[in-house]
């Protein structure tokens, strides 16, 4: 509904982990980036349903935008997988969706190759990707999830405060972890197309925060924070 996506767009606008993405001057790329995926997104639906050429090679004009913006939007060129695989009942279209990431693919490392030798280097020559520790790895993971939401300086102070038996600090935990059970019995009750559009953004954020697993950076949430506020709309569309 127009409400839960308004209040979802909100959220999105006014979430404290997207305090250096906004106010700093070198993660601008991440704003831009962002905003090519998500109408790179938006034009590779119309050419699905609708069946448009021009659609898909506008969505592929745009993912070349984002990738020459900022790394991350890289593992948009998994998402027609995704969508295809949650969204299209027939699955002998699958296919489609295959030819689509290939081709995504094939235009990343056309853009690697001008890198390496025009601007020298790729961007898995980083040290972020030589120390690649599995449990780090693991602990990234869940830790970006909060981080999506609120800024990691909070955290710390929630977790001394949890430590130390702040009785505040204790009360939110206790209601977020509330808000969570409550989320999860709202998902068994949703309708099939609700769920499969919150597993889509469940799926989004995988896709997203992959390639930033073996670092932790608080402005790396920018792009995966979309499939969560995707999530987030379901639900308040199913509540309201």
């Amino acid at each position: 509904s127009k409400l839960s996506s308004l209040a979802s767009t909100l959220l999105f606008s006014v979430a404290m982990s997207h305090e250096l993405t906004i106010a700093w001057l070198s993660d601008r790329y991440d704003l831009l980036a962002g905003l090519f995926i998500i109408l790179s997104f938006l034009f590779y639906i119309l050419s699905v349903n609708q069946g448009k050429r021009e659609y898909r090679f506008y969505s592929f004009i745009l993912f070349i935008f984002a990738i020459l913006s900022k790394e991350p939007a890289f593992a948009g060129a998994l998402i027609p997988i995704v969508y295809y695989q949650i969204f299209i009942k027939d699955k002998s279209k699958f296919k489609n969706g295959i030819y689509d990431t290939i081709a995504l693919t094939a235009i990343i490392g056309l853009v690697l190759v001008y890198r390496f030798l025009v601007v020298g280097g790729t961007p898995f020559s980083s040290s972020v990707y030589k120390q690649f520790d599995i449990a780090e790895i693991v602990r990234n993971f869940f830790l970006y999830v909060p981080v999506s939401f609120v800024s990691p300086d909070f955290l710390l102070k929630a977790g001394y405060g949890f430590l130390h038996f702040n009785p505040i600090i204790l009360a939110l935990v206790f209601a977020g972890i509330g808000l969570l059970v409550y989320m999860s019995l709202l998902f068994r009750k949703m309708d099939r197309g609700d769920k499969l559009t919150a597993v889509f953004g469940f799926a989004w954020y995988k896709v997203f925060i992959l390639p930033t697993l073996p670092s932790f950076m608080r402005w790396y949430t920018f792009m995966p924070s979309i499939g969560l506020m995707i999530v987030i709309a379901v639900l308040l569309d199913f509540e309201l």
